[in-house]
């Protein structure tokens, strides 16, 4: 059996969410191109996604179509304190169906640990 001692006379810190913002509904349809959900920013944020509706075809820092995404989030699914940093987030619906992609952000906020 191991195991580690790590011993540190510097303060350890990590990144946590800040305070979210309230929800923002964006409507999303098959609009080509997607609708953008997120613009890309230099500023890191923490993202909580809820996803009501039909399913939706989410693309990082991309265009999204129903064949090329990145993730493919059905209504109900929920992403919790998702890292987003300097990419925009797109989303599209398949032809005829709309959904509602709820997002809150918040800033990055660094605390000690330990």
């Amino acid at each position: 059996m191991a195991f580690f001692i790590q011993s540190t006379s510097q303060v350890q810190k990590t990144f946590i969410p800040g305070t979210y913002t309230a929800i923002s509904p964006v409507s999303i349809t098959s609009t080509a191109g997607g609708v953008e959900v997120l613009a890309a920013s230099d500023d890191p944020k923490y993202v909580i996604l809820n996803v009501t509706g039909s399913e939706v075809f989410l693309s990082i820092g991309g265009t999204p179509t129903t064949t090329a995404y990145s993730l493919k989030l059905k209504e109900g699914d929920m992403i919790i304190d998702w890292l987003v940093y300097n990419q925009s987030l797109k989303a599209i619906c398949a032809s005829g169906q709309t959904a509602t992609i709820q997002i809150q952000t918040a800033p990055l906020q660094l605390i000690n640990i330990g």
